[in-house]
C-alpha cells in the first residue's frame, strides 16, 4: 500500500511531532511561556473558553513530566 519512502516520511513526521509536543510541554512549565500549551489543552477540551484554567501547580508538574517523556521517547 505505502512504499518505503512514504513510511520513512511518516516515521520522521511522527518523531518531529513528538519532540515538538515535548518541547511545548517543557515550555508550559514556565509562566512566561505557558500560553501555547494552555491554548492547546483548551483546544483539546473543546470549546475554546478558557475552562479549566490550568493554573494549578499540579498541571505544571504533569506538563513537565509529559514533556520530558515525549521528548525522550521520540
Amino acid at each position: 500500500m505505502f512504499g518505503h519512502a512514504a513510511h520513512k516520511f511518516w516515521m520522521k513526521f511522527s518523531g518531529a511531532a513528538l519532540i515538538g509536543f515535548g518541547i511545548l510541554g517543557f515550555f508550559g512549565t514556565m509562566p512566561a511561556t505557558n500560553e501555547p500549551l494552555r491554548w492547546g489543552l483548551d483546544l483539546l477540551s473543546w470549546p475554546l473558553d478558557g475552562f479549566p484554567s490550568y493554573e494549578s501547580r499540579e498541571i505544571w508538574f504533569l506538563s513537565a513530566l509529559s514533556g520530558g517523556f515525549l521528548a525522550g521517547w521520540a
